[in-house]
Order: structure tokens, then sequence, then C-alpha cells
């Protein structure tokens, strides 16, 4: 997805324009981001783990992906809701 992203073209201006659409501070953004690659992290190795002995983590990567799924979408940062058009984390 990184290529598709949209470079700003005045950076000063836009550089934070997710963060204002998303009504948060940059501190609740950054620790609602950082948890999510954590959380991602943890899961991959879960993955990894399963492809080497698929009788270890059986259900627990599926479940904790339906997990980052609901954080994703859910009421991230206490707000009321979400833009439309940054639906990326």
């Amino acid at each position: 997805m990184l290529l598709n992203s949209k470079v700003p073209s005045s950076p000063r201006k836009s550089c934070f324009r997710h963060i204002r659409t998303q009504k948060t501070t940059y501190a609740e953004h950054a620790g609602h981001a950082l948890s999510l690659a954590c959380h991602s992290f943890v899961t991959s190795i879960i993955f990894f783990c399963h492809a080497i002995y698929p009788d270890c983590f059986v259900k627990t990567g599926s479940s904790r992906v339906k997990e980052l799924h609901e954080q994703m979408k859910g009421d991230r940062y206490g707000s009321s809701g979400s833009s439309s058009d940054e639906e990326d984390v």
C-alpha cells in the first residue's frame, strides 16, 4: 500500500492532515499505531510458528487477526468517527 500513498504537495500544511481528520493528538495517534504494529508483529510470529508446526496456535492467529480488525475499525481515539477518505491507519 505504500506505493499508493499520496505525498502531500505542501508538507507544512498537510503533514498531519490525517491526525486532524481523525480528531486526535499526535501522541494518541502514535500510541494507537504502535499498538497495532506490536499486535501485528506478535501475530506474525504466531503464524510463523504455526506454519512450521501446524498443531501449535491452531486458532490463535485467526483470533488475533479478528481482534486487530475490530481494533482498527472501532472507535480508535474516543472520537465520534473517522473521515471516509482516511481509512488507512
